[in-house]
Protein backbone atom coordinates (compact mmCIF):
# COMPACT_ATOMS: atom_id res chain seq x y z
CA UNK A 1 0.00 0.00 0.00
CA UNK A 2 1.46 3.26 -0.79
CA UNK A 3 2.29 5.80 1.66
CA UNK A 4 0.27 9.43 1.00
CA UNK A 5 2.67 12.52 1.00
CA UNK A 6 1.39 15.31 1.68
CA UNK A 7 0.95 17.99 -1.69
CA UNK A 8 3.09 20.57 0.22
CA UNK A 9 6.81 19.68 -0.64
CA UNK A 10 8.11 20.84 3.12
CA UNK A 11 5.37 19.42 4.83
CA UNK A 12 6.50 15.72 2.90
CA UNK A 13 10.03 17.15 4.16
CA UNK A 14 8.44 17.36 7.92
CA UNK A 15 6.65 14.34 7.81
CA UNK A 16 10.03 12.53 6.90
CA UNK A 17 12.41 14.04 9.16
CA UNK A 18 9.53 12.51 11.90
CA UNK A 19 9.10 9.29 10.19
CA UNK A 20 13.05 9.05 10.77
CA UNK A 21 12.88 10.45 14.47
CA UNK A 22 10.81 7.93 15.39
CA UNK A 23 12.34 4.82 13.23
CA UNK A 24 16.11 6.50 15.15
CA UNK A 25 14.04 5.96 18.65
CA UNK A 26 12.34 2.72 18.05
CA UNK A 27 15.94 1.26 16.73
CA UNK A 28 17.58 2.48 19.41
CA UNK A 29 15.06 1.14 22.16
CA UNK A 30 15.11 -2.03 20.93
CA UNK A 31 18.72 -1.91 20.55
CA UNK A 32 19.34 -0.81 23.72
CA UNK A 33 17.00 -3.93 25.04
CA UNK A 34 18.70 -6.69 22.92
CA UNK A 35 22.15 -4.98 24.84
CA UNK A 36 20.42 -5.23 28.18
CA UNK A 37 19.14 -9.28 27.67
CA UNK A 38 22.95 -9.60 26.47
CA UNK A 39 24.20 -7.95 30.02
CA UNK A 40 21.69 -9.90 32.06
CA UNK A 41 23.07 -12.87 30.18
CA UNK A 42 26.41 -12.57 30.80
CA UNK A 43 26.56 -10.38 33.88
CA UNK A 44 23.79 -11.57 35.75
CA UNK A 45 20.59 -8.74 36.64
CA UNK A 46 23.02 -7.38 39.78
CA UNK A 47 25.32 -5.81 36.52
CA UNK A 48 22.64 -5.47 34.17
CA UNK A 49 23.07 -1.82 35.00
CA UNK A 50 26.87 -2.11 33.45
CA UNK A 51 25.67 -3.26 30.08
CA UNK A 52 22.94 -0.10 30.10
CA UNK A 53 25.67 2.03 31.47
CA UNK A 54 27.93 1.03 28.38
CA UNK A 55 24.77 1.52 25.95
CA UNK A 56 24.19 5.24 27.08
CA UNK A 57 27.64 5.97 26.69
CA UNK A 58 28.10 4.49 23.45
CA UNK A 59 25.08 6.85 22.07
CA UNK A 60 25.95 9.91 23.80
CA UNK A 61 29.67 9.43 22.34
CA UNK A 62 28.32 7.89 19.19
CA UNK A 63 27.47 11.57 17.82
CA UNK A 64 31.10 12.85 18.26
CA UNK A 65 33.29 9.69 17.22
CA UNK A 66 31.33 7.15 15.70
CA UNK A 67 32.12 8.53 12.01
CA UNK A 68 36.43 8.84 12.43
CA UNK A 69 35.74 5.41 14.52
CA UNK A 70 34.18 3.73 11.21
CA UNK A 71 36.80 5.11 9.10
CA UNK A 72 39.51 3.95 10.68
CA UNK A 73 37.77 1.11 11.38
CA UNK A 74 37.77 0.27 7.63
CA UNK A 75 41.00 1.59 7.27
CA UNK A 76 39.53 4.61 4.93
CA UNK A 77 41.51 6.90 3.56
CA UNK A 78 40.99 10.37 1.80
CA UNK A 79 40.71 10.78 -1.43
CA UNK A 80 42.69 13.98 -2.80
CA UNK A 81 40.88 15.99 -5.68
CA UNK A 82 44.52 15.03 -7.73
CA UNK A 83 43.81 11.19 -6.98
CA UNK A 84 39.86 11.38 -8.34
CA UNK A 85 39.18 14.14 -10.18
CA UNK A 86 35.78 12.55 -11.77
CA UNK A 87 34.56 11.63 -7.72
CA UNK A 88 35.15 14.94 -7.23
CA UNK A 89 33.22 16.83 -9.80
CA UNK A 90 30.22 14.56 -8.82
CA UNK A 91 30.83 15.32 -5.62
CA UNK A 92 30.41 19.31 -6.11
CA UNK A 93 27.39 18.81 -8.32
CA UNK A 94 25.60 16.44 -6.47
CA UNK A 95 25.30 18.02 -3.04
CA UNK A 96 24.52 21.10 -4.39
CA UNK A 97 21.67 20.18 -6.07
CA UNK A 98 20.63 18.27 -3.06
CA UNK A 99 20.53 21.41 -0.90
CA UNK A 100 24.03 20.13 1.12
CA UNK A 101 25.88 22.90 2.78
CA UNK A 102 28.53 21.67 2.34
CA UNK A 103 30.73 18.50 -0.29
CA UNK A 104 31.10 15.54 1.50
CA UNK A 105 34.64 14.11 1.57
CA UNK A 106 35.07 10.64 -0.42
CA UNK A 107 37.43 7.92 0.86
CA UNK A 108 38.80 5.14 -0.25
CA UNK A 109 38.11 1.86 1.81
CA UNK A 110 40.74 -1.22 0.74
CA UNK A 111 38.52 -4.33 0.43
CA UNK A 112 37.50 -6.37 -2.85
CA UNK A 113 33.92 -5.81 -1.75
CA UNK A 114 31.62 -3.50 -3.95
CA UNK A 115 30.39 -1.25 -0.85
CA UNK A 116 29.93 2.11 -0.44
CA UNK A 117 28.68 4.00 2.58
CA UNK A 118 27.77 7.40 4.22
CA UNK A 119 29.02 8.77 7.82
CA UNK A 120 28.62 12.08 9.52
CA UNK A 121 26.51 14.67 9.25
CA UNK A 122 25.15 17.24 6.38
CA UNK A 123 27.66 19.42 7.69
CA UNK A 124 30.92 17.34 7.91
CA UNK A 125 29.59 13.98 5.51
CA UNK A 126 31.93 11.26 4.33
CA UNK A 127 31.35 8.68 1.45
CA UNK A 128 33.53 5.57 1.45
CA UNK A 129 34.01 3.57 -1.46
CA UNK A 130 35.58 0.15 -1.48
CA UNK A 131 38.16 -0.39 -3.95
CA UNK A 132 36.24 -2.91 -5.21
CA UNK A 133 33.74 -0.57 -6.55
CA UNK A 134 35.78 1.47 -7.83
CA UNK A 135 37.13 -1.35 -9.85
CA UNK A 136 34.21 -2.83 -11.21
CA UNK A 137 31.68 0.00 -11.81
CA UNK A 138 31.36 1.97 -14.91
CA UNK A 139 31.48 6.06 -14.63
CA UNK A 140 28.01 6.11 -14.67
CA UNK A 141 26.99 3.38 -12.26
CA UNK A 142 29.67 5.10 -9.84
CA UNK A 143 27.57 8.45 -10.19
CA UNK A 144 24.19 6.86 -9.50
CA UNK A 145 25.95 5.36 -6.14
CA UNK A 146 27.11 8.69 -5.30
CA UNK A 147 23.84 10.06 -5.73
CA UNK A 148 22.71 7.22 -3.46
CA UNK A 149 24.93 8.41 -0.98
CA UNK A 150 24.01 11.89 -1.26
CA UNK A 151 20.30 11.55 -0.91
CA UNK A 152 21.22 9.47 2.48
CA UNK A 153 23.29 12.79 3.50
CA UNK A 154 20.38 15.17 2.54
CA UNK A 155 17.66 13.28 4.21
CA UNK A 156 19.74 12.78 7.18
CA UNK A 157 19.32 8.99 7.45
CA UNK A 158 22.41 9.00 8.79
CA UNK A 159 21.11 9.81 12.09
CA UNK A 160 18.77 6.44 11.79
CA UNK A 161 22.15 4.78 10.90
CA UNK A 162 24.63 6.05 13.19
CA UNK A 163 23.35 5.41 16.27
CA UNK A 164 22.07 1.70 15.03
CA UNK A 165 25.44 0.72 14.19
CA UNK A 166 26.83 1.74 17.48
CA UNK A 167 24.91 0.25 19.59
CA UNK A 168 24.14 -3.71 17.16
CA UNK A 169 28.59 -3.10 17.30
CA UNK A 170 28.43 -3.27 21.74
CA UNK A 171 25.78 -5.88 21.45
CA UNK A 172 27.93 -7.71 19.07
CA UNK A 173 30.80 -7.10 21.91
CA UNK A 174 28.89 -8.54 24.45
CA UNK A 175 27.67 -11.88 22.30
CA UNK A 176 31.00 -12.34 21.76
CA UNK A 177 32.31 -11.79 25.53
CA UNK A 178 29.57 -14.44 26.73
Amino acid sequence: MPRHHPSDPRAALLQHRWLNRLQTGLLVLTLVGIAAAAGSLLFGERDLWLALFAVAGTLLLEPAAASALTLRLYRARALHPHEAPEIWALLHELPARAGLPATPVPHYVPSAVVNAFATGSKQEASIALTDGLLRNLSSRELAGVLAHEVAHIANEDLRVMGPADSVSRLTSLLAMVG
